[in-house]
């Protein structure tokens, strides 16, 4: 059985496979191939023959049920959804003995991800400790070398795929470092405009200088990094008076005692004004039902977040949509923000100043025996000189 693998690993062009370290001499990798690109598992069938001692044991994995074969990682068995074959590259036994090539595939980089496997490691089962080595072989009946027309395919096609992945990174780089902090500009200039005309005039001349869209879009950058930084501390506060709540009520349950429980009770309109899921009377009984799958729900949804890779997240991998839903979100939330914190009162403000400085014109038009009418008409065209005036003048009312 040896023998059969070390000839098969020094075929010319035969297919990609995981060498097992079980039983079997360990293979010598091949190249610099890694085992996320164009790496196929050595079969079932081999492995069990190269870890085999005897016919004993070979008639005993032969009569293994189909049925009973299932990936250690997605749980699914032969061919189902389109996996492919199940292979045993480890010295694993049981229902952990069969994994599919992708399925180990995509662990080994969720691993490399996370950290908890290193870059330059060498991969290994979690629970034998035996290496997955990865060899590059290749197809039966292959020829000896490469036509030059089947090179020239592989390569185009690495570079079609390079040139869409460089499309991708550019479009990214332009929607998270252009698009998203121009658009939060845009709404602060339209927010801090006395008026739409003045809005217009100002968004036109900007857009029209490459300049100061630069420098918008550095603005735009700080605005939107500041702004998740105020849901960020916003969203740690609620979640800090709930926990607090959470243990205060526990104690009171505890205690056996009413007061505790009716001692919270004030900081119900604190928590409601922060969003809290659950009611006031429900979550202090402790028992609302519904109120505890809120809170569950919102917990999965915020683990669902936290697993979400930072690729996926900007939109370096996955779907387009999720990157232009993600812009979206970060835009509208930024638009938002703007217009609830800073629109609205600036415009309540100009309103305020407009009222006080029309009536303290007209006041002191009305002393002076001018026409007040045509006084406050002037102070409403310029409020914030008008009121300067009047207070230089001295006015009093």
């Amino acid at each position: 059985a040896v023998d059969a693998l070390r000839c098969a690993a020094h075929a010319p062009l035969r297919r990609a496979a995981v060498v097992a370290a079980a039983g079997a001499r360990e293979m010598t990798r091949g190249g610099t191939g890694s085992e996320n690109h164009n790496h196929i598992p050595l079969p079932a069938d081999a492995a069990r023959a190269s870890a085999s001692d005897g016919a004993g044991a070979g008639d005993e994995q032969a009569g293994e049920a189909a049925a009973e074969r299932e990936c250690r990682i997605c749980r699914l068995g032969e061919d189902d959804a389109g996996m492919g074959p199940l292979f045993h590259p480890c010295a694993c036994s049981g229902s952990i003995r069969y994994v599919h090539q992708e399925c180990l595939q995509r662990w080994l980089a969720h691993q490399r991800r996370t950290g908890s496997l290193a870059t330059s490691a060498v991969p290994k089962c979690e629970v034998c400790s035996t290496p997955f080595r990865f060899s590059p072989v290749y197809k039966e009946g292959a020829p000896r070398s490469l036509p030059p027309l089947e090179l020239v395919n592989g390569l185009m096609r690495r570079a079609l795929r390079a040139a869409a992945e460089l499309v991708r990174l550019v479009l990214v780089v332009a929607t998270w470092a252009c698009i998203v902090p121009l658009g939060t500009c845009c709404m602060w200039r339209i927010a801090t405009a006395g008026s739409p005309p003045q809005a217009y005039d100002a968004l036109a001349t900007r857009l029209q200088t490459p300049a100061l869209v630069f420098f918008d879009c550095i603005f735009g950058s700080a605005l939107s990094a500041g702004i998740v930084l105020v849901f960020v501390c916003a969203t740690s506060l609620r979640e800090y008076v709930r926990q607090v709540r959470e243990e205060a009520i526990v104690q009171a349950q505890a205690e056996g005692g009413e007061a505790g429980a009716q001692r919270n009770d004030g900081d119900d309109w604190f928590l409601r004004a922060l969003g809290d899921d659950a009611g006031g009377n429900a979550a202090a009984a402790g028992g609302n039902a519904a109120g505890g799958g809120n809170n569950n729900d919102n917990d999965a949804a915020a683990a669902d977040l936290d697993e979400l890779p930072f690729e996926e997240l900007v939109g370096l991998r996955g779907p387009l949509l999720a990157l232009l839903e993600s812009a979206a979100t970060v835009l509208a939330s930024n638009c938002a923000f703007l217009t609830v914190c800073l629109a609205l009162p600036f415009q309540l403000g100009r309103l305020t100043l407009t009222v006080i400085a029309a009536l303290t014109a007209a006041a002191a038009a009305a002393r002076a025996g001018a026409d007040p009418t045509a006084a406050a008409q002037a102070a409403v065209a310029d409020p914030a000189g008008a009121l300067l005036g009047a207070l230089k003048a001295g006015v009093q009312w």
